[in-house]
């Protein structure tokens, strides 16, 4: 499963990642038989408690785009595998299938997903042997570049994520114990380790955490505790997560690398700006101590961190961040870049469209929006930065019944305090509706609580935008 996972062949489908990962682990858990659309729908797609299945197919869509998947994989890359994973035709649940004449001189029947509530020790020991031997499996298929001793590299996850990051970024869940999981952009994060001293608690999740995995905010290590992570010698971006869900959050505590503090007097519900409000903080130029360790340390007072993710550095700085604002999926442009599902936004309301936007290579970045009354909080490292912000008026244009043209939409747009667009009109701005418009901005730097707050304020109807990209602007 890691093996498929790292291949990259959901690098673009987030969706097609969480339903993947969601079913294994189930299987792996011994309930293979709630493996059901309903449960898929809800629990793996984001869909609502009243899913109606025949009213909405994303469940056998979903499906059959993963058969299809796993076949290509497995006639490509994944042909040497001697263990395989199929989804049959008329089910959800994994098959584990052992291929004749691949590493083994004899091949036993297909391992069904679906074992069997009576046979439990024969169940026990099929998730042993399954879960062996897909350690080993992944074990001589992925390439595990930062670990240095040996006893690391079991518990080691490096998840490829997408084109805009490094394959072999790590990501740590705090306070999390058992397998893996995806987040809703598509990222793996392992469970908690490398850690000593603190402890684990369970959290109680918001509703909404600005795009970001609830899984993520459902655990924590709280208390004095300090990660030793095994780095490979080079520069390093550090990403921690933070949220403001607790009823008396931990108040200035301190976190410092290798004994020199990176933030002091951390008081999260004031950093993050708002309740059950997720928070990160993102920092570059890290390097490894003398023995090959970062040392991610919380002192002084109490603390609580709910994950960690450690990136090979960007070479112009922290690695860049584009987000299509209203789209649940990812995105690569017509350069390559990869664009995010949305998320760090507080506030307004989503919308998709289907019409082709003029004058761009790159219609895809417009089929969504954010509109209303809304910001985007984005963790900035210390730098200077670029800021595109990408338009197009796809709803007040020939044909609705409100009216169309220039004058119908306007906006201020401010960042950080400083007003960045005065009474904005994107139809007057792209010369009509449909049109393409994007409006650069250079010289941006983040606020002492190391974030771009880019504010849309209504003037005439809602505000919007429909895709953001912030990169370091080394030339500013």
């Amino acid at each position: 499963m890691e093996a498929v996972l790292a291949s990259g062949i959901f690098d673009r489908a987030p969706l097609l990642s969480r339903f993947f990962v969601y079913i294994c682990e189930k299987y792996f858990a011994g309930k293979a038989d709630e493996i059901k659309e309903y449960t898929i729908a809800t629990e793996a797609l984001g869909r609502p408690p009243d899913f109606d299945h025949s009213q909405d197919s994303i469940v056998r869509v979903q499906a059959h785009r993963l058969r299809r998947r796993l076949k290509q994989y497995y006639e490509g890359r994944g042909a040497g595998h001697e263990l395989r994973i199929e989804i049959p035709s008329g089910q959800y649940a994994p098959v584990f299938r052992r291929v004749r004449g691949i590493g083994s001189p004899a091949a036993p029947p297909p391992v069904a997903g679906a074992v069997h509530q009576g046979r439990a020790n024969t169940r026990r020991w099929l998730l042993a042997a399954v879960t062996a031997a897909i350690i080993v499996t992944a074990g001589a298929t992925i390439q595990l570049v930062v670990p240095r001793d040996s006893t690391s590299q079991a518990d080691a996850v490096f998840a490829r994520s997408s084109a805009s990051e490094p394959p072999n970024a790590i990501r740590i869940a705090s306070g999390h114990e058992g397998i893996w999981f995806p987040d809703n952009l598509g990222r793996i994060w392992g469970a908690d380790r490398y850690f000593t001293g603190g402890r684990r608690m369970a959290t109680v999740l918001p509703e909404e955490l600005a795009g970001l995995s609830p899984k993520l905010f459902s655990a924590a290590r709280v208390g004095q505790f300090e990660y030793a992570i095994p780095l490979e010698p080079g520069l390093y971006e550090l990403r921690l997560y933070f949220a403001d869900i607790e009823a008396k959050p931990p108040k200035d505590f301190d976190i410092l690398v290798n004994g020199e503090p990176i933030l002091q007097f951390v008081d999260i519900a004031g950093d993050a700006g708002g309740k059950s409000t997720a928070d990160v903080r993102v920092f570059t130029g890290l390097e490894p101590a003398a023995d090959g360790r970062l040392h991610l340390s919380v002192a002084r007072v109490d603390g609580i961190l709910h994950g960690l993710e450690i990136l090979p550095a960007f070479e112009k700085g922290m690695w860049p961040i584009r987000i299509l604002a209203g789209q649940e999926s990812g995105h690569h442009d017509s350069a390559g870049h990869f664009w995010s599902p949305d998320h760090y936004y507080r506030g307004g309301r989503t919308s998709l469209r289907s019409q082709c936007v003029s004058g761009t290579p790159d219609p895809n970045l417009y089929l969504g929006e954010r509109y209303g009354r809304f910001c985007y909080v984005l963790p900035a490292a210390p730098g200077r930065y670029r800021l595109r912000l990408r338009f197009a008026e796809t709803w007040f244009k020939p044909g609705n019944p409100r009216g169309s043209g220039s004058g119908m939409r306007v906006f201020d747009v401010v960042c950080n305090g400083v007003k960045l667009l005065e009474g904005f009109d994107i139809a007057a701005s792209a010369g009509g509706s449909d049109r393409a418009v994007v409006k650069e901005f250079r010289g941006l730097e983040p606020d002492a609580n190391g974030k771009i707050v880019i504010q849309f304020t209504p003037i005439r109807n809602e505000a919007c935008v429909n895709a953001i990209e912030l990169v370091p602007d080394s030339g500013a």
